[in-house]
Formats: C-alpha cells, structure tokens, sequence
C-alpha cells in the first residue's frame, strides 16, 4: 500500500501516476480524485505483487511532471511516499 504526498505539486496527488515492476512485468494505476458528486476515492494505492516479495521498481510520475524511482520496494508494507523524498515505511504490516 502506497500514499503519495505531493509537494510542489497538489497535495492529494492527483493525477499522479505509480508504475511498478515485478518479475519484468509493469504494472500501472492512478491517483483519482473524486468520481462523481459528493464522492471522493481512497488516496491508498494497493498494489498488487503477487508472491513476490518486492518490487524491482516503483516509480511515481507526479502531477507537475517529476518522478521519483525506489528500487527493491519490499511487499506488504504500507509506505508514505512524498514527493523528491526518500520512500518512509509507515511501520503498519
């Protein structure tokens, strides 16, 4: 599980884009925003790693355009991850 913080660009990381590799297979999702009145969608972002036991790279393209890139991201963890900063395992398994 992964919750982006942006810094200079929105807060909530919208928009921002996860790419993460296992086994040399890429995977990708999204940070939404709302998707309809009144609603809002979970900020966590669950990534799915099968049996393995991390990612070979996870990288964050955020809003503005940066990306940043974590090498051998271990698996269920939940990680803060904001943004030009090194990944902070939040110490939930």
């Amino acid at each position: 599980v992964v919750r982006l913080i942006g810094v200079s660009c929105n807060r909530s990381a919208i928009n921002a884009t996860v790419r993460w590799t296992v086994g040399g297979n890429e995977r990708i999702t999204e940070v939404l925003g709302g998707n309809g009145y009144y609603c809002s969608n979970d900020r966590n972002l669950i990534l799915s790693l099968g049996s393995a036991t991390a990612a070979e790279l996870l990288q964050v393209r955020w809003s503005d355009g940066t990306i940043d890139e974590f090498r051998n991201v271990e698996a269920d963890r939940q990680y803060i991850i904001r943004q030009g900063m090194p990944l902070t395992d939040d110490g939930i398994r």
